[in-house]
């Protein structure tokens, strides 16, 4: 069917076209409703099932697919089916870390101390304005917090490196 052959082409161009390296690797294509079998193939290899044109997928059949945990994605016009790719697409794609400034202190004054691991650094600064948290180690529910040392602007703190506090303590003045 010449749709099948379009659709396809265009789901895997989605992949292709995207800069994400994403590699769409079709593991059943054919024309018709939805079966059982399908649904139990799409989950065996993790996979999505797009439909194109399909009059209406029946209860049995999504309610099937949803109890073995795969997604149906069905639409009547090729443009909104391959918007609901690309959603699906994004699901795979590595997760970028969003930097968020929570607040900002001004060091006062640095320690250093013989720690665990030789020489530590220890900070005595004032908050200036929002919130500064400490690593919070185990609960991965809260979010990471790092700090950015910055002197007259520029940053001093070696890139890439995750400058985090092991404690804080609230000192009044």
């Amino acid at each position: 069917d010449g749709s099948l052959a379009a659709v396809k082409e265009s789901l895997m161009d989605l992949g292709n076209n995207s800069g994400h390296d994403i590699v769409v690797d079709p593991v059943h294509e054919s024309i018709g409703v939805i079966t059982e079998s399908d649904i139990l193939l799409a989950k065996e290899c993790e996979a999505t099932i797009f439909a194109f044109g399909l009059q209406k997928i029946d209860q049995a059949t999504r309610n099937f697919a949803e109890a073995e945990g795969v997604t149906l994605i069905s639409n009547d016009v090729i443009y909104s089916l391959l918007d609901e790719a690309k959603e699906i697409y994004t699901t795979y794609l590595p997760q970028v870390a969003e930097e968020v400034l929570h607040g900002s202190a001004v060091i006062k004054a640095v320690f250093e101390i013989d720690g665990a691991n030789g020489k530590e650094s220890i900070a005595g600064m004032q908050v200036q304005d929002g919130m500064i948290y400490k690593e919070t180690s185990g609960d991965e529910s809260k979010e990471r917090c790092y700090f950015r040392i910055l002197r007259n602007g520029e940053r001093i703190s070696p890139e890439g490196e995750s400058v985090t506090a092991s404690s804080l303590r609230h000192f009044k003045d």
